[in-house]
């Protein structure tokens, strides 16, 4: 089930995909509340409610997991995965989006470091980074902003390049860019979201249902270039934006 509701979720199917994970979980609950199984399959419906910005349930499910990590025995096998770490940064996407960016850095910063000490989850450094360089441009850190964009799109490049992932960087790169008054740079950084997400949607596919599905979820990455071009009065270089946004 868990496989499929993956699938699901990389597809923004994610009403299908809710519904097997808590299928997964309400059979591996029945069996371990407490299992590695379970807490890794809780940590998933949480991403898949993060997606859905129902950010509070997300946020109570990466808790809940967190929870049953500190409280297990000291020699309990789940201490040595990276759960607890793991529902850690994944916490940071959606306290930002609740607005508690101080606890978002703090969560983020904590996560890496740990991350960083103990040699493991290099997909979800980068994820990290990505959610803190948009922490640090929410808090007006442009340089900061920009430096752990950089950093989080030359990861994506050794571990999924030109994917969808290394596209979330170079967004919140262009929005660092944008915000610092650097048009040109920003277009740039837009152009590279855009062919990586494109990218991902070509190997994904999928019905004219998903398809619009993606322009609803991802629509930002093409209008907020369209809206600096035309305030350059650049009448080409949008419409040209515009086609592919409809495509």
């Amino acid at each position: 089930r868990t496989g499929l509701a993956d699938v699901l979720m990389r597809r923004t199917q994610y009403d299908e995909a809710e519904s097997l994970f808590r299928a997964a979980l309400a059979q591996s609950e029945s069996i371990d509340a407490s299992s590695y199984e379970t807490l890794s399959t809780r940590l998933q419906l949480g991403q898949t409610l993060a997606a859905r910005g129902r950010t509070t349930d997300a946020l109570a499910e990466f808790d809940a997991v967190i929870a049953a990590v500190a409280a297990s025995a000291a020699d309990s096998p789940l201490r040595t995965t990276n759960l607890m770490l793991d529902a850690q940064s994944f916490r940071v996407p959606v306290l930002l989006e609740l607005g508690r960016l101080d606890e978002a850095e703090a969560a983020g910063v904590d996560a890496l470091q740990h991350y960083v000490e103990s040699g493991r989850g290099d997909t979800v450094q980068a994820e990290t980074l990505t959610a803190l360089a948009d922490t640090a441009r929410l808090r007006g850190q442009l340089p900061l902003a920009r430096s752990r964009a950089e950093a989080a799109i030359a990861r994506w490049q050794q571990i999924a390049p030109a994917g969808i992932q290394e596209g979330g960087a170079h967004f919140v790169l262009a929005r660092s860019l944008r915000d610092a008054g650097d048009i040109d740079g920003a277009l740039r950084e837009y152009a590279a979201a855009i062919d990586g997400l494109e990218r991902h949607r070509a190997v994904v596919g999928g019905s004219d249902d998903i398809r619009a599905r993606w322009a609803a979820q991802f629509q930002d990455f093409y209008k907020e270039p369209l809206m600096l071009l035309a305030r350059r009065g650049d009448a080409a270089g949008s419409a040209a934006l515009e086609r592919r946004y409809r495509a």
